[in-house]
């Protein structure tokens, strides 16, 4: 039996460029707030067409295995005409100071969707729309349409390099097996939950 490994569409997508980002904690939780307004408040925006935070899945057998990709487009568009897959990204720069493909992960993003929609549709095509908005209401969107087929091998060459190291690392978790398996509890008995060791109070940190 194929084990069916997991991944929403934003890692799979951040996985193919990744790239260090050093942010203090509490600036990412505030960070993610604005996202959170800001996509709320573009989505109220759209057409009664447009369907927002659309979920979709679908495996996607790479070689002898197979990769589960899901998520949540940020908004669908679907008629006889055109597919559009909007992809929402909140910012705090100026976004006319931001250039079409200066973050390809956000691309890559909406190409995944893109992909997912027109294999579980039957699609032909797709238009993937990226939208830079600041929470004063600037914005700047930038759009490319596709074909089907290119969008699937774009998911395919995303998922591979995803699978080989996801495999690797199911590899080492078995081969470590034995091992971790092969240590001792180091104590005498477990500890019943909630309860503090005997010297708890005893402790101290010295700043």
């Amino acid at each position: 039996m194929q084990k069916i490994h997991s991944v929403s569409v934003r890692a799979l997508a951040e996985f193919a460029f990744e790239r260090g980002d050093l942010i203090p904690a509490a600036r990412a939780a505030s960070r993610m707030r604005d996202g959170v307004r800001g996509h709320q408040a573009l989505q109220a925006l759209l057409p009664a067409s447009w369907r927002p935070e659309a979920p979709v899945s679908r495996d996607i057998p790479v070689g002898e295995r197979v990769l589960r990709v899901h998520g949540r487009i940020d908004a669908l568009y679907v008629d006889r005409d055109i597919t559009r897959v909007l992809e929402i990204k909140t910012t705090t720069k100026d976004p006319s100071m931001i250039l079409k493909y200066d973050y390809p992960a956000h691309w890559a993003q909406g190409e995944i969707y893109a992909a997912l929609v027109c294999l579980n549709e039957g699609l032909a095509r797709a238009e993937v729309r990226l939208t830079y908005a600041r929470l004063d209401g600037k914005k700047r969107e930038y759009s490319d349409e596709y074909d089907a087929q290119e969008l699937i091998e774009r998911l395919t060459a995303y998922a591979g390099p995803y699978l080989d190291w996801i495999s690797r690392v199911d590899d080492w978790k078995e081969l470590s097996r034995p091992t971790l398996d092969s240590f001792p509890f180091p104590f005498d008995d477990y500890r019943e939950e909630g309860a503090l060791p005997p010297d708890a109070g005893q402790l101290s940190l010295s700043l």
